[in-house]
């Protein structure tokens, strides 16, 4: 009996994405891009943590008889505050003349102002009579911590963008690969659309990797992490995805790699950025923009989330540091991760290998 023949159909348009998701993901693996990834997520972490407590600002200690200067306020409210923040308040001992004062009907710990409040009636006439001295431990608040390293993040956000984005689509023209590649029976769809996961892979690796750091040092030096740095990751995420969405319609559109590159990085490190500056300088919220979205990563640890700030920058003039609404932003993004995208795919599928 002759054997039947096999035939096989052709994947999927998913299941091409997959495959080509999975080369392209290796390929950036054995690249030297991605060493320099790694570097970079190290040098934002090493320096941010090991520096502070080198140059004299440890995380954690101990304050033994900490003189505490005495503040009056209407109508004979009495404050000292305390030189650290994170206190204990458990751990806080006070002394008054060098005698210990309990903490029952005589003062209490307010966290808000990092300071202590004698009860009406417990110091009265000069204050300079009064010597108060504290004991306690102390920590670095975790959501302080975590925004140290935060201020990092879009310099990462930005690189891993430009290394794993920008050259994805015009590479295949400029280096003349698309002439092995766009040959096979595969939709242009399933080709970006397995680009677009690699290039967002690498950036969930990297980005998680860093938002990885922070939660381990965090617990090991502080026993606790910010409560929303999950959600600070979730956010960073999507944003990497409509910035990656951004890079690869200006891959489709340009014709050089270098150039490519070169206009992705600055797009989101100095144009972008400074059209927000400039929208604060004037009292113009600039929500449409894709950079004016990204602080929410850093806000969005915050309880409750902060507000817009006007800061008087000199005669008559005044900035407005505004805080990105968490929801409008992650609309934003949204708007820029599908219409990018719609975009790339329409001049991908019409552009053709010339020469």
């Amino acid at each position: 009996m002759d054997p039947q023949p096999v035939t096989r159909g052709l994947p999927s348009d998913i299941a091409q994405s997959l495959i080509v998701a999975r080369y392209e993901l290796l390929k950036y693996l054995r690249s030297r891009r991605f060493l320099i990834g790694l570097v970079i997520v190290t040098l934002g972490i090493a320096p941010t943590y090991i520096l502070p407590p080198a140059l004299g600002s440890p995380y954690t200690g101990t304050a033994a008889n900490e003189p505490l200067p005495l503040w009056t306020f209407p109508p004979g409210l009495v404050l000292a505050n305390l030189s650290h923040r994170g206190v204990d308040a458990p751990s806080l001992v006070l002394a008054l003349n060098g005698t210990p004062l309990p903490s029952a009907g005589a003062w209490q710990f307010n966290a808000t102002f990092n300071a202590v409040v004698f009860y009406p009636g417990l110091l009265q006439g000069n204050l300079s009579q009064y010597a108060v001295t504290a004991s306690y431990d102390w920590a670095t608040d975790p959501v302080e911590f975590a925004g140290s390293f935060l201020q990092f993040l879009q310099f990462l956000l930005v690189i891993t963008v430009t290394f794993f984005a920008a050259d994805a689509i015009v590479s295949e023209f400029s280096n003349r690969t698309g002439f092995l590649l766009f040959p096979n029976p595969a939709r242009r769809s399933a080709l970006l659309g397995g680009k677009f996961l690699a290039s967002l892979g690498l950036t969930l690796l990297l980005v998680g990797l860093y938002y990885a750091l922070i939660a381990g040092l965090s617990w090991a030096t502080l026993g606790g992490v910010a409560s929303r740095l999950g959600l600070s990751f979730v956010f960073a995420l999507w944003w990497s995805a409509g910035a990656v969405a951004v890079a690869f319609l200006l891959s489709s559109v340009l014709r050089g790699v270098t150039e490519a590159s070169v206009l992705t990085f600055f797009l989101f490190l100095m144009i972008l950025p400074i059209i927000d500056v400039v929208g604060e300088a004037v009292g113009i919220e600039f929500w449409w923009s894709l950079t004016f979205t990204l602080p929410v990563a850093t806000n969005i640890l915050e309880v409750p989330y902060p507000g817009d700030q006007v800061i008087d920058a000199g005669p008559g003039f005044q900035l407005t540091l505004f805080s990105p609404d968490p929801g409008v932003s992650s609309l934003v993004v949204g708007l820029y991760l599908a219409g990018a995208l719609l975009v790339a795919y329409l001049l991908f599928r019409r552009r053709q290998m010339l020469g």
